[in-house]
This record gives structure tokens, sequence and C-alpha cells, in this order.
């Protein structure tokens, strides 16, 4: 799934929440934003410092990894690369009043967006200022996203 069809099924499926009553109706629509195209990760992590801070104030908070088609995620979270070794990927925010949050909780959106997120749900302590991406081993992922949403 790439990223624009990807926001289009999250954007029905908050529609339908709203509509069955599962989301806060007076709530922000969720963010999505794009931090990087197609890129390496290697165990050297990727800063990614966007423009202005991303907000950071829902319910879940993470940065989410676009796989390439053929990449696929085994039990262990681990990411099976054709002709590489298995990669597992590693990510933290450094925040705008300067505190480090690591995201160590795995998740999927659908089914090519490896998501990691904070230990505890809920809004950060502030804006994000930073992302740092990283993986166990060398990895192509199609792109890098931000997502705050409502659960």
């Amino acid at each position: 799934m790439d990223a624009l069809s990807f926001r289009v099924f999250a954007c029905l499926g908050l529609i339908l929440g709203v509509a069955l009553g599962s989301c806060n109706p007076g709530a922000e629509p969720a963010a999505f934003v794009a931090l990087a195209d197609s890129t390496k990760l290697a165990p050297a992590p990727l800063i990614i410092q966007p423009a202005s801070p991303l907000s950071a104030n829902d319910d879940e908070n993470m940065v989410c990894v676009q796989l390439i088609a053929g990449d696929t995620l085994r039990d262990d979270w681990a990411i099976a690369v054709r002709g590489g070794e298995p990669a597992r990927l590693h990510a933290e925010l450094t925040l705008v009043n300067g505190d480090v949050v690591p995201l160590p909780m795995e998740s999927m959106l659908g089914a090519a967006q490896y998501c990691l997120g904070p230990r505890i749900g809920g809004p950060l302590r502030d804006a994000v200022r930073e992302a740092r991406v990283w993986s166990s081993a060398p990895i192509t992922v199609a792109g890098i996203e931000w997502v705050s949403t409502h659960k």
C-alpha cells in the first residue's frame, strides 16, 4: 500500500469511526506528515528534523515506516529483507523541551506500515523537534511518516 492509499484508508477509517461513535467527533483529524521518501536505514541513525515541530498531542503518536514490496514482517517483529539479513527497526524522538522519547512499541497500520510508538500512549509533553530512525541491518524503505491520531 503506497502512502497516498494509506492516508485515504486511514481517513475513511476515521470517518467511519466518527459515524459509529468510536472517535471523538469534536477532535482534530489525524495528522500524517511525510518525513522522508524512499531511503536506506542502517545501524547509524537517520536524523530527521522537520521544518516545524510536529504536533504530538493525540492518543497515539508514532513514526511509521513504509516497507517496500517483497519485504515481510516476521513473528518476532524483524523485517525479512530479500537478499539480506533480517532487520529490526528502532526510533526515538527529541521534543522541543529537550526530552528524549524512545519508541519501543511496535505495531502495524495496514499491510506495510511498520510503526514505532512510546511505551505509554497519550499526548507527549511537547511537540517533536527531531526523529531518529535506524535499523539493526541495512534496509531500504519506501518512506517514513509521522502519525498522530485518536484511538
